[in-house]
């Protein structure tokens, strides 16, 4: 189980990831005045009984207990492996005190300049991503060509789970079109699936989809599902013990 706690204002949050029934009833005992979010509960019920609010969620999910993920990619992510490899294209992953406040800032500085390429309004919360480090749950991954950064892969793990919390590609890098990009992005996953898969863990998840329709997937959906593994639905839990709280946030 992955537990982030944060404090807002007056207010404790903990967002969880992989929930564990029992972990969880012992952190209930010990923080009655704080918020849950619970991601990942297999079904509306969970076996939780206090009262909340839930959310539907999608995901998209391989099993890195199968063997032979290799075969089971199509042909243009096995041809995007089997070049990368050849050009030299090398990954680095990054854990615990691996990873410095530099290498957090040059990842952030990466993805607030793709969000800002792309319109999108978002920023990299720094806070959250050190709260996970500080747990032993965070993972970074970088693919390099010719040393120079051309993407970042951030997962939060517990050891048998991990999840694709973040991703983003440098956009600028020299002597790298969009076409190579794409290509060398197929091989980081490719490579971490194996990463994963070689330290005994379970479950690779992608980190959420918009829609399990692959007809009406959005380019990063589409991007996602092109990859072995399947749709799974859960539910995110929200919920308090402090009747304050379930007035304030309307639980």
């Amino acid at each position: 189980m992955v537990c982030i706690k944060t404090n807002k204002f007056f207010i404790k949050k903990n967002t969880i990831f992989f929930p564990n029934k029992e972990e969880i009833n012992e952190m209930l005992n010990e923080e009655k005045n704080s918020v849950f979010y619970i991601f990942g509960c297999s079904d509306e019920n969970n076996c939780f009984t206090e009262k909340g609010k839930t959310i539907r969620e999608i995901s998209w999910k391989y099993d890195l207990t199968e063997d032979d993920f290799f075969s089971k990619c199509n042909a243009t992510i096995r041809n995007s492996i089997r070049r990368s490899e050849k050009e030299g294209i090398s990954i680095k992953v990054f854990k615990g005190m691996e990873i410095t406040d530099n290498l957090l800032d040059e990842f952030e500085s990466a993805c607030n300049l793709m969000f800002k390429l792309k319109n999108m309004k978002r920023k990299i919360n720094k806070k959250l991503l050190k709260s996970c480090l500080m747990n032993d749950q965070l993972i970074l991954s970088v693919s390099y060509k010719e040393e120079k950064p051309v993407s970042y892969h951030v997962y939060m793990a517990d050891g048998e789970n991990s999840i694709l919390w973040h991703s983003c590609s440098s956009l600028y890098c020299e002597n790298v079109s969009r076409n190579e990009i794409g290509r060398i992005n197929r091989y980081h996953h490719y490579f971490d699936v194996e990463y994963f898969k070689n330290n005994s863990y379970k479950t690779y998840d992608w980190g959420g989809l918009e829609s399990d329709d692959p007809e009406k997937a959005n380019g990063i959906d589409a991007f996602k599902m092109s990859f072995p593994g399947g749709v799974v639905h859960y539910y995110t839990w929200i919920f308090t013990l402090n009747p304050l709280y379930r007035l304030l946030f309307r639980l």
